[in-house]
């Protein structure tokens, strides 16, 4: 009886190696099974400044790298006025996206981003990039539509809360006296 309760045992065990090996499932060590960050990326954007009568700013170009300067220069940036930096994870950390004017800081019109594109619903952090931006305004759906919120006079947040973590399609950001 023995024997064959041990027999039964050792086939189940047999058994269940062979479908591990079937399946491909293998022990990793510890180290092996942790998940590693992922590489932050950066984007620039290059944003006309909203003309008169419109809502929206015109994308000029676009552009993204492994480093900021890189996407910098291909976006062609580097001599504009840094207005924003959004980031997919808080604390500013994820791929950075930082859009800039053509027209130098914020006015009282400012710059409008109809759709974020590729970042849509992915933001969780922001930085303000000139201080005469002093209104940020964020919506979950595209041209200022859906949920709304703002900050005012903040130059960064590292969370942008629950209610808009990962939900964000439109910015508009100007200044206020």
């Amino acid at each position: 009886m023995n024997f064959s309760a041990h027999q039964s045992t050792r086939g189940l065990s047999l058994a269940a190696l062979a479908l591990l090996v079937t399946c491909g499932a293998t022990a990793a060590p510890a180290s092996a099974s942790a998940a590693k960050p992922a590489p932050t990326r950066y984007c620039s954007v290059l944003l006309d400044p909203i003309k008169p009568g419109e809502k929206f700013s015109r994308v000029v170009r676009e552009a993204c790298a492994d480093t900021e300067e890189a996407a910098a220069k291909s976006a062609g940036t580097t001599a504009s006025t840094l207005l924003l930096q959004l980031a997919t994870d808080i604390n500013m950390g994820g791929t950075v996206k930082n859009w800039n004017g053509t027209a130098g800081p914020c006015d009282t019109a400012g710059y409008g981003i109809r759709n974020l594109g590729d970042f849509n619903d992915t933001m969780s952090s922001w930085r303000q990039g000139h201080s005469r931006c002093n209104y940020v305004n964020v919506w979950t759906d595209e041209a200022y539509q859906g949920k709304h919120t703002y900050w005012h006079n903040w130059t960064q947040v590292n969370y942008v809360g629950a209610d808009f973590n990962d939900q964000i399609t439109s910015i508009h950001v100007h200044y206020e006296p």
